[in-house]
C-alpha cells in the first residue's frame, strides 16, 4: 500500500515533509512504547529534530501563544444549562460565529451567525463522515449523518 502523507495545515508545518514527520514519530513511539504531546515536544527540543522547526521555542512567543489558547479555552468551557422539548441540556455560550470576527455570545446570534455555525456543523459532520466510511460498523451511522446534514440544510 502506497503512503501518501500530506499536511491539512501546510503552514503549520514549517517546512517539515510530512513523511519525515511520520517516521520521526514511529519512532518516538517504538523508543516510549507511546506517544504522547510531551514526549514530541521533549524530543524535538533538538535543533537537529525532524520535528524542531514546527514549535515555537521562543519563551516569550509560545507563553503568549499558549494564553491564546487558554483564552480559547476559556470561551469554549462557558455552557448554558437551557430546557428543549422538556428536556435539560447543555449549550455553549460562546460560538465562533466567523473567521473575521471570533467568538460571539448564543444570545445575541443573527441569522447569518447561525447560518455559519450550520455550515460549521455540516463541515464536520461531513469530515466524521469521511472518518467512519473506513470502517463498515459504522454503515448504520453514516445513514443518521447523512440525516441529519438533510435536517440541517
Amino acid at each position: 500500500m502506497e503512503n501518501n502523507y500530506y499536511w491539512r495545515l501546510k503552514w503549520l508545518a514549517k517546512g517539515v515533509d510530512p513523511l519525515e514527520a511520520v517516521n520521526e514519530l514511529r519512532r518516538l513511539q517504538e523508543l516510549y512504547a507511546q506517544l504522547t504531546p510531551e514526549i514530541i515536544v521533549d524530543e524535538s527540543e533538538d535543533p537537529d529534530s525532524v520535528l524542531h522547526p514546527i514549535f515555537e521555542w521562543n519563551n516569550d512567543k509560545a507563553a503568549y501563544n499558549y494564553r491564546i489558547q487558554q483564552a480559547r479555552i476559556l470561551l469554549n468551557n462557558v455552557k448554558l444549562s437551557v430546557i428543549t422539548d422538556g428536556e435539560s441540556r447543555e449549550v455553549s455560550v460562546y460560538e465562533v460565529t466567523s473567521l473575521r470576527d471570533g467568538y460571539k455570545n448564543i444570545e445575541t446570534f443573527s441569522n447569518k451567525d447561525i447560518e455559519f455555525v450550520k455550515g460549521n456543523i455540516i463541515y464536520s459532520l461531513n469530515v466524521l463522515k469521511k472518518k467512519l466510511k473506513l470502517y463498515r460498523e459504522f454503515d448504520k451511522v453514516l445513514e443518521y449523518i447523512n440525516k441529519a446534514i438533510e435536517v440541517i440544510n
